[in-house]
């Protein structure tokens, strides 16, 4: 007995692309469920302030689902999540 794969049917690189799609479905769904475990960040990044003006701290920023953290450049970690004010309409 033969189990048919509809995916035998494909070429290699259709075969590629539905894995990746149905990879990216789960991923989405997991997210949805579980929410965005922050392990793609940015560069901590320091934003520039005019002179004399106030310092402002360093950030990442989520490369998944572009939520902002503070960086702590000393110990190298992770802090709190920034919060963003509402898009303006």
């Amino acid at each position: 007995m033969e189990i048919f794969d509809e995916s035998s049917r494909l070429g290699p690189p259709l075969k590629a692309a539905a894995g990746r799609q149905s990879g990216s479905m789960i991923r989405a769904l997991i997210k949805q469920v579980f929410g965005c475990s922050h392990r793609r960040l940015s560069r901590p990044i320091t934003p520039s302030s005019q002179p004399g003006g106030p310092r402002t701290d360093m950030y990442v920023v989520c490369l998944d689902c572009g939520e902002q953290f503070t960086y702590d450049w000393k110990q190298m970690r992770i802090g709190e999540r920034i919060e963003q004010p509402p898009p303006r309409t």
